[in-house]
């Protein structure tokens, strides 16, 4: 008799060692990496290479090999991680590369169960796979705080008339369907065209019942883009407040007349005070210009921090707060930090409190909803927010803290989705990060680069502009011209 895990450690024939390669580097472009930051639109294929092989190879594949070679992508994937971990979390560098380590195996773990499913199932391998993919990505999505990025069907972004049925599908519907197609692609039968011109009727079947016609956003809304570097937060807060963020809003709405204007994440210098002079500057900005203000800034209730957005209404008083409700694990709080083994690694930044609201902000009787840096990429939350009436998404962001790195084009990704699950336009409010702004049937509106600066303005009827600035100088105001 063979012993219990001897399927992990021996395969039937010699080990495909090119079978993994193949199957992982397609794995591994099939997202934005440490070699190539900005997918390429022939990428959206690989997702569907990367099935196929490992489907079609799975019970000659040593699950170990699949295991480790996982790991080694995981690492090009989410290499910008230590960047932020070290920077923001407080982490030495050492430490900081480790924990990739440890997150690369942890999610490599889920593709060696996917194989390892697989080859138990060999004989229905063509049939669970989409089941067994799509079981495992909800728990990658959940547990713990649950880990958003790289879902497959994220790959498939830059092609908006493919992901249109992630209306009634989600993105894990995408990605059923792409494991789906592909596994029936490497079936050895003669009618897999028939069953995969099946599966594609289904899966386009839901748009005959789309609506075609895109809701207007209702509202003349602006996010400033900004880019500089996060350690002059720390170095010179107010700085930063003064000079890129107030000054430029105030020569812009001298120029422009808008409904609202979003600022990015922890935009706002120290913890929120409505009686501080930094409070009276944004307060006195919204009411002279009649101009609601979003800003990300740091909130405390009684003994606990929140990473927050505040909206100040026209009069300049607080109309509203929402609290982060997903953390970055290592970044704004340590997992294990009760442990006394790990109570002295975590740094001073990884204190903070999750909240459970969803709150919405009420804007010229639009409701806009805020989700902080990659709640972006929690489905659950922006839908909660839409079935309560949100036509509008700002997403604010400081991605500063991961470099010049393959880590931000993330957030187009996560936007794209979240626009077309929700039938919502999405406006990203950025610092050192793609700028974006993405229409209910995922196209991509206005796109800016990381080392831009300017305002993304949403207009009432859908038309959109990027009014790009200088870089601001904090003695001069900054130069405006229209991309448009």
């Amino acid at each position: 008799m063979n012993p219990p895990l001897n399927f992990l450690r021996r395969s039937n024939s010699k080990p495909y060692i090119s079978a993994v390669i193949l199957s992982l580097f397609f794995y591994l472009f099939s997202f934005p990496n440490l070699l190539i930051k900005y997918p390429l639109i022939v990428q959206a294929a690989f997702p569907f290479l990367f099935i196929y092989f490992a489907v079609r190879s799975a019970d000659k594949i040593r699950p170990v090999y699949f295991f480790l070679g996982s790991i080694v992508v995981n690492i090009f994937l989410y290499s910008w991680l230590s960047h932020t971990i070290h920077y923001f979390g407080g982490l030495n560098i050492v430490l900081s590369l480790l924990a990739v380590i440890l997150l690369s195996a942890y999610l490599a773990l889920y593709n060696l169960l996917f194989i390892v499913l697989l080859r138990r199932f060999s004989k229905l391998k063509y049939i669970l796979a989409p089941l067994f993919w799509l079981v495992l990505e909800l728990i990658r999505g959940s547990f713990i705080s649950g880990f958003p990025f790289n879902h497959l069907g994220y790959a498939l972004f830059r092609v908006p008339f493919l992901i249109l049925p992630a209306r009634f599908f989600t993105v894990y519907g995408v990605g059923f369907f792409i494991v789906a197609l592909a596994s029936a692609a490497a079936m050895k039968h003669k009618r897999k065209w028939v069953i995969m011109g099946c599966l594609l009727l289904i899966y386009f079947s839901p748009l005959g019942f789309f609506n075609w016609k895109a809701p207007s956003p209702g509202l003349r809304i602006a996010a400033l883009q900004t880019s500089f570097e996060p350690e002059d937060k720390r170095t010179d807060d107010l700085t930063v407040f003064l000079g890129y963020h107030l000054s430029p809003t105030e020569a812009f709405l001298s120029e422009q007349e808008v409904d609202a204007v979003v600022w990015s994440e922890t935009s706002f210098p120290f913890v929120l005070n409505e009686y501080s002079y930094e409070f009276r500057k944004v307060s006195l900005l919204s009411s002279v210009n009649s101009t609601a203000v979003i800003f990300g800034a740091l909130t405390r209730s009684q003994e606990n921090y929140y990473n927050s957005a505040v909206h100040i209404n026209i009069s300049g008083d607080v109309a509203g707060i929402y609290s982060k409700n997903h953390l970055v694990p290592f970044g704004e709080y340590f997992p294990m930090k009760k442990w006394p083994v790990f109570n002295s690694l975590y740094g001073q930044y990884m204190n903070f409190a999750p909240s459970e609201q969803i709150n919405s902000f009420i804007i010229n009787g639009v409701l806009v909803y805020t989700p902080i840096c990659y709640e972006i990429g929690f489905g659950g939350l922006v839908r909660s927010a839409s079935m309560k009436g949100s036509k509008v998404i700002a997403n604010i962001s400081n991605d500063g803290w991961y470099g010049y790195s393959a880590g931000p084009v993330s957030g187009i990704s996560t936007s794209v989705f979240r626009a077309v699950e929700s039938n919502v336009w999405v406006i990203r409010a950025i610092n050192r990060g793609w700028a974006v702004i993405v229409d209910p049937f995922g196209r991509i509106l206005e796109i800016s680069r990381p080392d831009k600066w300017g305002f993304l303005v949403l207009d009432h009827d859908g038309s959109t502009d990027f009014i790009e600035i200088e870089p601001p100088k904090v003695t001069g105001k900054p130069i405006f011209r229209s991309n448009h």
